[in-house]
């Protein structure tokens, strides 16, 4: 034979061993996404059913409406920090009263 040739090999490729399915970490990864999915849903309906939401009664409806109300028009209360607290720049009459600025306990 002649040295400068290639040698072909005429054996077959071998074949990657394989075992048994169990033991492949992607087997276990697409059973155990769905299987977890399920667990999940079931304890969402579980809890969902355990703890109902309760309706509104007529008389807390009608507080949240006249709370809301009150927030459409706001009061120097509700005013923003830096305008409502600036009390150099606030004409004397719209300052609140001595009285009501004085600390709990003086």
């Amino acid at each position: 034979m002649n040295s400068n040739s290639p040698s072909v090999s005429l054996a077959r490729p071998r074949e990657a061993s394989s075992g048994p399915w169990w033991k492949f970490g992607y087997v276990w990864m697409v059973i155990a996404i769905p299987v977890l999915s399920m667990v999940a849903s079931f304890y969402i309906i579980r809890t969902a059913i355990n703890n109902p939401d309760y309706l509104v009664d007529a008389s807390t409806y009608q507080s949240e409406v006249a709370r809301h109300r009150n927030l459409q028009q706001p009061t120097k209360s509700l005013a923003p920090a830096h305008q409502a607290r600036n009390h150099a720049a606030t004409p004397v009459t719209d300052q609140p009263p001595p009285d009501l600025l004085k600390q709990p306990g003086e």
